[in-house]
């Protein structure tokens, strides 16, 4: 693969527009532009996403059919990738790219199936937050995802090999990273920062506090039905795995439902965090197992 072909992965849906001119500029400023890049279209029109662009790498824009889900959006437009790239970069349209990004990424293919890369948190505005989101040696992807659809890579075939996405999944980057594994996928993460991630109200899983009772359960509900689209996708030598993390975010679920001392003292622990170990940790978090399982 010295000579990889990469496809940059990104969806514009209404939430990133105000963030777009951004993301257009640090993409314009890779030192490493060979790259296609593919937009899929959820509920946004190709005026609104010229607008909200100001220029930028020109790009293959893939629209859906009016009225059609994110699974629906993200398959469509990544059965063009995977036909035409040796690998995918998928990035968060209202994120910042550090200028070295494309360029590692090709290098991190050339050794590895899927790579995740370190964020930089910044807040609305761009402002630093001074916290860095990365890998910790007890991280296992039966508990939560680092490997999202702002900061991951992958050859392509593994990519292929997830799609179609399941209707109604809202965690297609975790999805996609427990397949891959399953798979025999050689992962690896880099903890240095690749890009900047922005924490605003639109983010869907939320990595810093504060965590209310009614957003933990919420994001239960979420992970929930995530485990349950996703067990019997996974090869029969990885479900129990998975089984037993859905017993354990069902014990969690009825803590928080009907335990306040429970619930008080794990909304407590969480506002303790700084910043989350990985994407969906506020839900059944191992390290605070003693608050909920008992």
């Amino acid at each position: 693969m010295s000579g990889l072909s990469l496809a940059v992965y990104s969806t514009i849906h209404p939430g990133v527009l105000p963030y777009l001119k951004d993301w257009s500029a640090s993409l314009a400023a890779q030192h490493d532009r060979d790259f296609a890049l593919i937009l899929g279209l959820d509920m946004v029109d190709e005026a609104d996403l010229a607008r909200a662009r100001g220029g930028g790498p020109d790009a293959v824009v893939v629209k859906a059919p009016p009225g059609a889900s994110p699974a629906r959006v993200r398959t469509l437009a990544l059965t063009r990738a995977v036909s035409e790239y040796d690998g995918i970069l998928f990035l968060d349209a209202d994120d910042v790219m550090l200028p070295h990004r494309v360029a590692e990424t090709k290098k991190r293919l050339r050794e590895l199936d899927c790579c995740g890369f370190g964020l930089r948190l910044i807040d609305g505005a761009g402002g630093d937050l001074g916290l860095t989101m990365g890998m910790r040696e007890d991280f296992s992807l039966v508990r939560g995802n680092l490997y999202g659809m702002s900061n991951t890579a992958y050859r392509t075939r593994f990519v292929r090999r997830a799609l179609p996405f399941p209707e109604g999944c809202l965690c297609l980057d975790w999805y996609l990273a427990a397949l891959a594994e399953a798979e025999g996928a050689g992962l690896g993460f880099e903890n240095e920062p690749a890009g900047l991630y922005r924490q605003h109200p639109d983010n869907c899983a939320s990595l810093l506090p504060p965590f209310t009772r009614q957003g933990v359960r919420a994001a239960t509900r979420v992970v929930r039905d995530f485990l349950a689209r996703l067990i019997p996708a996974l090869p029969a030598r990885r479900r129990e795995l998975y089984r037993e993390r859905a017993a354990e975010v069902a014990l969690f679920t009825r803590a928080m439902e009907t335990d306040d001392d429970a619930a008080t003292g794990y909304l407590r622990a969480l506002a303790e965090k700084p910043l989350l170990e990985h994407w969906w940790a506020q839900v059944a978090n191992k390290k605070l197992e003693h608050l909920w399982k008992r």
